[in-house]
């Protein structure tokens, strides 16, 4: 689908988060391994705050949504594993968290450039794309 408006970069954003989110929810149910829940805990949480910041942004920016177009975004170039989890080991769960937070980074820097009409907003995904590198880099010193 392409994201042609703000409003659909904001409501795909917070697709994203809520699927991820999920993920790490489910996941802190049905691992077994101490590192796993932890960092998936911290994860989820992060996301969740996210989704606070991608809300305030849709409400701040109802009157710009349908002004400028957006051209070049398409949500299939960003996909979110569904929740598919029994028991996950560290080293798949690794993989798997970090292919889903480096969707993520790239998602938010494309978008970011693409809505520069809007510095505010863009700003704000600059920022939320740094959050998620940080999470790529602990995902990373997992043993």
């Amino acid at each position: 689908m392409v994201l042609a408006t703000l409003g659909a970069v904001l409501n795909f954003a917070l697709q994203l988060e809520e699927r991820t989110s999920s993920w790490y929810a489910t996941l802190l149910e049905h691992s077994n391994d101490e590192n796993v829940q932890e960092i998936s805990e911290r994860l989820r949480k992060l996301s969740n705050g996210r989704i606070i910041v991608l809300k305030r942004l849709r409400s701040e920016n109802v009157t710009e949504m349908i002004l400028e177009p957006i051209y070049g975004l398409d949500s299939a170039n960003y996909t979110i594993p569904e929740n598919q989890i029994d028991d996950i080991s560290n080293p798949l769960f690794k993989v798997t968290a970090e292919g889903i937070e480096l969707c993520l980074k790239s998602f938010y820097k494309a978008a970011a450039k693409k809505i520069d009409f809007l510095s505010e907003v863009a700003y704000a995904f600059e920022d939320l794309a740094d959050e998620v590198s940080e999470n790529i880099e602990s995902i990373q010193l997992l043993q």
